[in-house]
């Protein structure tokens, strides 16, 4: 694998590493849920998490949660990088 390969799968693997902590971060911070622990399957995509995340908790407002924290990492990322 170049280099630039090697650079943007340290990027994408950071990238999933920081929404797991999100993920993480909203289910303490909104729900209560402390010690939850969540993780990205890598090839599916499904969330797993130390504790049973309920349905309704799963809905459009994580969802929108989790993509705003995404959103700022990615603008952090690209501050951080100059660009």
């Amino acid at each position: 694998m170049s280099d630039e390969g090697k650079d943007k799968e340290r990027d994408k693997e950071r990238l999933i590493a920081a929404i797991e902590v999100e993920m993480a971060d909203i289910l303490v911070r909104e729900h209560g849920m402390d010690g939850v622990r969540v993780v990205l399957d890598r090839k599916s995509g499904d969330i797993v998490s130390s504790q049973v995340i309920p349905d309704h908790l799963k809905g459009p407002i994580f969802a929108m949660a989790t993509k705003r924290a995404i959103i700022k990492r990615v603008r952090e990322e690209e501050e951080r990088r100059g660009e």
